[in-house]
């Protein structure tokens, strides 16, 4: 099944996308995927994008959004994106400018696809071999007591990783961070980073000229929590919160409460949590929990990738407290659009002060709001996907 799109002869540069996970609003690659190239469409009109991807009805939600982007959409009939699927599906021959490889399960096709393209991207997403470095350490090995299978497969994708990034022409990772470490473990030049931009399509309103940040007495006495609970690194930041933060901060405002909102498995939880706890899961939108909420977290102990929760608390302009790891890399400051802790103590000593000093509020918040918009949208970062994807200036 495919979606054809009329196009120009004038029309000569074109990009085919080769996605282990169909582009949706459901999950944050997806998401990340749709504004890149939506900006690259709204910037670049003349360049022909085709997609190449699986569908997963199950978990996809609406691929609406990708039709109003891609020229042309050819959907696998295998979770398997190999050349020969693509040229079945697609019944073209046609030779590519730039073919972009996302998530790590598609990288084992970069070197056929480089038949039919002049430059090979490749982004994992999330840096593996990082992930796995961090789990060896010995603390990670005490508190999450990983197996030996796990570990194995960690190190099997990590090693993967390394040759992926050696056969592509360049890649993409979704951090500075994940990139530098990257470079330092493959040996290879031809890593660099495209950090995730803030969605315009997620959230259009806080875009609006017209947007006020959620008066301080107006949101309730809250602090949200937003991740994706399939990752083992966020279960475990919910769990050293739950056992080590939140009692603390309930013991200083009796009346405050947390919500957790994000794609997962939340159930472990369920019988260690009480009344002051929501466990809400999945949600067609953040918005409104988020304009609810006095202040957002982001407790990582572990893992890498890009701490997109941040920016998507700070383009509504509610204040944050994280850890200097998950901050890390990011251009927030401590104590002027962000509070940082590490220990459980100072944890939840900046969570009191958001949840009941209005000044500090409204100042970290905006703040967060302003570095946001500074560095963390599509458009601030338009340079370098010209760069990247080589288009015209």
């Amino acid at each position: 099944m495919m979606k054809r799109r009329m196009v120009q002869k004038s029309e000569t540069r074109r990009i085919l996308l080769v996605s282990h996970y169909f582009p949706t609003r459901a999950h944050a690659g997806g998401l990340r995927i749709l504004d890149l190239y939506s900006k690259i469409k709204e910037r670049s009109p003349n360049t022909i994008i085709d997609l190449f991807s699986y569908e997963r009805p199950e978990i996809d939600w609406s691929t609406h959004a990708a039709e109003g982007i891609f020229d042309n959409i050819y959907k696998s009939t295998t979770e398997e994106l190999t050349l020969q699927e693509f040229k079945t599906v697609a019944s073209n021959s046609t030779n590519y400018d730039v073919v972009d490889i996302q998530f790590h399960q598609a990288g084992a096709y970069i070197a056929d696809y480089k038949t039919i393209s002049h430059k090979v991207l490749y982004t994992p997403m999330e840096c593996l071999s990082k992930c796995f470095y961090l789990n060896l350490r010995p603390k990670n090995l005490r508190e999450d007591k990983p197996s030996w299978a796990n570990l194995k497969n960690q190190w099997v994708m990590a090693r993967e990783e390394v040759r992926y990034a050696h056969e592509a022409d360049e890649t993409i990772c979704v951090s500075k961070l994940d990139a530098k470490f990257l470079r330092r473990v493959s040996l290879s030049k031809n890593v660099t980073s495209l950090e995730t931009g803030i969605s315009e399509m997620e959230f259009p309103k806080a875009f609006s000229q017209n947007f006020k940040i959620a008066p301080f007495g107006g949101r309730s006495l809250s602090i949200l929590y937003v991740a994706y609970f399939g990752s083992q690194t966020n279960i475990s930041a919910l769990r050293w919160f739950l056992d080590h933060v939140h009692p603390r901060i309930k013991t200083e405002v009796g009346d405050y409460s947390l919500t957790v909102v994000g794609r997962g498995d939340l159930s472990m939880f369920e019988s260690s949590v009480d009344n002051s706890v929501q466990l809400v899961g999945e949600v067609k939108s953040l918005e409104p929990y988020i304009i609810k909420a006095r202040a957002g977290i982001a407790p990582a102990l572990s893992g890498s990738g890009f701490r997109g929760k941040i920016n998507q608390y700070g383009v509504y302009g509610l204040p944050c407290v994280a850890s200097d790891l998950a901050v890390k890399g990011l251009a927030y400051t401590n104590e002027v659009d962000i509070l940082t802790a590490n220990s459980a103590s100072k944890f939840a000593e900046g969570c009191v002060r958001l949840l009941t000093d209005k000044t500090l509020n409204d100042k970290i918040g905006q703040g967060a709001r302003d570095r946001c918009f500074e560095n963390y949208t599509w458009q601030s970062k338009w340079s370098q996907i010209i760069e990247i994807y080589g288009l015209n200036k």
